[in-house]
């Protein structure tokens, strides 16, 4: 298709969107995903911490601290890909997901091939030392402060800061993310369709889900 008749079609599409966005508003109630991340990750955090006691408070300390690690990974496996799928182009999002679940598969592989190297410092019997369980626990640290510390340098996804009217600063994270112009016809379009599902959001929240529309602490932590 010539490039002209594309960017035609790209210019009439974006004029469609902005007349049926003119003047859309509502209740915002996303929860950003990097603070999301963020949280787990402090959770995920204490609860290595809490593993790592157990050479002096027993087997509950691990099966707490498991506990406590399990509610924080389950948060984030859907945390992470809701905010990938949200920064990242249209074109590649399903890549991203199953690069991920991939990661998360090698990284099962490599975490036993630790555990059967750790198994013997000191030996396999009784001079076994602790330091065989307690380094895979720390290392579990090494991946969890990594992701923490990335994210502080990750922006908002334009989706959440069109959902609460920071459009302005959504153009510029979307241009940035694009590496596009701010003005680009494929960066208006994209806009122009993220405010159209945050419109559709808002609208119908109130009528399937009333009683989550106000933005109390325990409605957020629902949404």
């Amino acid at each position: 298709m010539p490039s002209d008749r594309k960017e035609s079609i790209v210019k009439n599409a974006t004029q469609r969107l902005r007349q049926e966005l003119t003047g859309a508003s509502g209740p915002a109630a996303l929860v950003e995903n990097i603070k999301a991340i963020l949280v787990n990750v402090a959770i995920f955090v204490v609860g290595i911490v809490i593993q790592c006691v157990t050479a002096v408070g027993g087997s509950s300390c691990i099966v707490a601290g498991r506990f406590v690690t399990g509610l924080a990974i389950g948060a984030m496996s859907v945390n992470v890909p809701n905010y990938d799928a949200e920064v990242a182009p249209p074109e590649v999002r399903g890549s991203l997901v199953a690069l991920q679940q991939l990661a998360i598969t090698a990284g099962i592989m490599v975490s036993f091939w630790i555990d059967y190297g750790t198994n013997n410092i000191g030996g396999t019997g009784p001079t076994q030392s602790d330091a065989a369980l307690l380094v895979p626990l720390y290392l579990q640290l090494i991946p969890g402060i990594a992701l923490g510390i990335g994210m502080i340098f990750m922006p908002f996804s334009p989706r959440w800061l069109v959902h609460h009217g920071r459009e302005a600063e959504a153009r510029k994270v979307l241009s940035s993310l694009r590496d596009l112009d701010q003005e680009h016809p494929l960066i208006e379009l994209e806009f122009l369709e993220i405010k159209a599902q945050s419109v559709f959001e808002k609208r119908s929240t109130p009528e399937k889900w009333p009683h989550l529309v106000a933005l109390t602490p325990l409605n957020t932590f629902k949404l």
